[in-house]
């Protein structure tokens, strides 16, 4: 157990494995990802950053973003994976 242990824990730290997030411009903010009214640019850019600084472990960045009632985990998961999508498509 304490090798599948360890070798987990490498597996997480290893750079290579890390995801990338995508980054938008504000002119693309406002072409295709402008349409939830729910969603500010403000609060997409906070999860946005919150997801790289945490390397989208969602408790922490849940714990970490002061979203108030507002959004919940499935619903920064949802726009999360939205606009990221999007975002490829659109490129």
């Amino acid at each position: 157990m304490l090798t599948l242990s360890l070798s987990l824990s490498l597996l997480l730290l290893h750079p290579a494995l890390q995801v990338e997030i995508v980054k938008y411009s504000d002119e693309e903010y406002k072409m295709h990802l402008n349409d939830d009214p729910t969603w500010s640019k403000e609060q997409t850019d906070r999860l946005f950053d919150a997801a790289r600084r945490y390397d989208l472990r969602w408790p922490v960045m849940v714990d970490r973003l002061d979203m108030g009632t507002a959004h919940t985990l499935p619903d920064m998961k949802n726009r999360f994976y939205t606009v990221t999508a999007r975002v490829i498509a659109a490129r």
